[in-house]
């Protein structure tokens, strides 16, 4: 039993020994490192910062691109690190690789500062990874240069859940980017170029990660907000976007854009510019766009529109069409349907909603040399299933894109409609028309001007078009009640002009010896054929204008009887009054 105590005894002794030395040891060891480290290590961690993030972002690029920084400072105490003058660039060779195809889009960045707070140092050094509590990026610009192929612009930055073998490179609580710029310059002239300024992010949970051949790169966050001051691009015809704040919030999936505004190319608004060529120019502002049910990752990575609801409040749409240019190229015009499935992104919005909208279409006649006026007014609208990429399955039967509208024609009359159209290819859409109670003076804002056609009186009290169309040809029925309508050529007329007006016809016809105003109540058939190179509104108004021929024809006919039985009455009378005079002569 001795034994065995004075053997534990010993036991002891040599395991406190070696517990002391093992002690004084990592004294001695402490004490080296904190002589070492006042006059090395800062420099040391300094390089070895510097190193991991050139490599990070070597990992995260394909060959041909260089990252340099300007300065680095790290405080490992408070686990600080900042980062300065942070730019990636690529080599203009790759621009030729850009040209012939072989490369699909470059990119470049640059940041003045970059702040990483809670940063460990020890997952940086040891496993090569950027873990900290908050990052923030002041003023980084970043720059796409694409070579005329419909890519993804968020290529570096896709997000994909799952799949694929990652290296963690960056995770951070917080992300805070300021003051944020970006430009995009399409070599294709799809989209000349696109600058964003003032863009402010804040997320939460941000990871980044790379693959193992580097050749994709991940992104993924909890939550996000995005901020932007002003976007603007410059489209392939000339014309120009601008808008002003533009909000997402990814939690909430809702957004919104105001001060939105699209403006005609300068050589369109050059009246002094002889080589015009006739085309309809417009502008178009809006107060308000808001939406919620936003994918906002499937935006930012897929550039797919993905909505519930896309409201749009005080939409102003101002159209001019000078007829007195010449005519240019032939060019084939799509509807409304086919404009939207050729879109160059996907667009998936459940409910569409217009609110307190106009349209202003002004037009010049080549004859008269002066513009006519059509307004329409207090617009409110709403459409239904507005997709274009539906799944190409036969057995489900495709659902069309549908919707109600109503307003204010001439600040006159209301009016209201209906259309649906196929969204699976054939441009097949149905549309329903009602006008009501409209003053047939209050339209003198356009037939005078371009018909030198004055409305003394009389009153549309309803006008109704019900037609079914495609691309080639429309059908249906034009319904109209009028009365006491009258009219005259406007007073000024050159004699010569006059002869050759319908206003002159038509004033001949309703004159007080003829039967005076015109009373009418009918409804017409019609069959229409398109013209490829007219629009949507030309459409409607060709079948408009054959829809209103012939419910005025009847009653052109038996105007025109009433006229030869007036005149044929008027001549009895003239020979029997020189008949007389004749007798009273002898």
């Amino acid at each position: 039993m001795e034994r065995t105590v004075g053997l534990w005894r010993k036991v002891v002794r040599v395991l406190l020994r070696v517990m002391l030395g093992l002690f004084v040891l990592l004294l001695l060891a402490l004490a080296a490192v904190a002589w070492w480290a006042k006059d090395h290590g800062k420099p040391w961690l300094d390089r070895t910062v510097r190193e991991r993030i050139t490599e990070a972002v070597d990992r995260a690029s394909v060959d041909g691109y260089r990252f340099t920084i300007t300065g680095s400072e790290t405080d490992a105490l408070q686990g600080d690190l900042v980062v300065t003058g942070a730019v990636l660039g690529y080599d203009s060779a790759l621009v030729d690789s850009l040209r012939d195809g072989r490369l699909d889009y470059l990119f470049a960045a640059q940041a003045d500062r970059l702040e990483l707070r809670g940063f460990s140092y020890w997952r940086l050094i040891l496993f090569r990874e950027f873990k900290a509590e908050a990052l923030e990026v002041v003023a980084p610009r970043l720059a796409y240069v694409i070579g005329g192929k419909r890519v993804d612009l968020g290529d570096p930055f896709d997000r994909i859940e799952g799949g694929g073998a990652r290296i963690s490179v960056l995770r951070v609580d917080t992300l805070l980017i300021r003051d944020a710029s970006c430009s995009v310059q399409d070599l294709g002239d799809r989209l000349p170029l696109l600058d964003l300024s003032g863009l402010d992010i804040t997320t939460t949970d941000a990871r980044l990660a790379v693959s193992k051949r580097r050749d994709r790169v991940w992104v993924s966050m909890d939550d996000a907000l995005f901020d932007l001051d002003s976007l603007g691009t410059a489209l392939p015809d000339g014309s120009h976007v601008r808008t002003g704040a533009i909000h997402l919030e990814r939690r909430t999936r809702t957004g919104s854009i105001h001060r939105f505004r699209l403006e005609p190319s300068p050589r369109d608004l050059d009246t002094t510019n002889a080589d015009r060529l006739r085309r309809t120019v417009m502008t178009l502002s809006v107060d308000t766009i808001r939406f919620n049910g936003m994918d906002v990752d499937a935006l930012i990575t897929h550039q797919v529109l993905e909505l519930r609801h896309l409201h749009v409040e005080g939409a102003r749409l101002e159209a001019w069409l000078d007829k007195g240019l010449r005519d240019g190229p032939p060019m084939a015009r799509a509807l409304p349907a086919a404009a939207l499935l050729a879109l160059p992104f996907a667009v998936r919005v459940d409910t569409l909603t217009v609110a307190d909208a106009s349209v202003h279409y002004n037009e010049r006649d080549s004859l008269t040399r002066r513009w006519g006026h059509l307004p329409l007014t207090d617009l409110q609208a709403r459409f239904l299933h507005v997709v274009n990429d539906e799944a190409d399955d036969p057995r489900v039967e495709p659902m069309p894109l549908s919707g109600s509208f109503t307003g204010v024609v001439f600040d006159a009359a209301s009016f209201s409609g209906n259309y649906d159209a196929r969204l699976d290819g054939p441009q097949e859409f149905t549309l329903a028309i009602a006008v009501r109670e409209l003053p047939c003076p209050s339209m003198n804002e356009a037939t005078r001007p371009l018909m030198r056609m004055v409305m003394k009186e009389g009153q549309l009290h309803e006008l109704r078009l019900r037609m079914s169309a495609d691309d080639r040809r429309a059908k249906g029925v034009v319904a109209m009640r009028v009365s006491d309508l009258r009219v005259q050529v406007e007073l000024g007329t050159p004699e010569r002009e006059r002869h050759s007006m319908f206003g002159a016809i038509l004033e001949t016809m309703l004159a007080e010896e003829y039967g005076g105003g015109l009373d009418m109540d009918r409804s017409r058939s019609f069959t229409v054929e398109r013209d490829p190179q007219r629009g949507v509104f030309t459409y409607l108004w060709h079948v408009l204008r054959e829809g209103l021929a012939r419910n005025l024809l009847p009653e052109a006919k038996e105007r025109v009887k009433a006229m030869l039985r007036v005149d044929r009455a008027r001549g009895k009378e003239a020979r029997a009054k020189r008949k007389a005079l004749r007798e009273e002569r002898r």
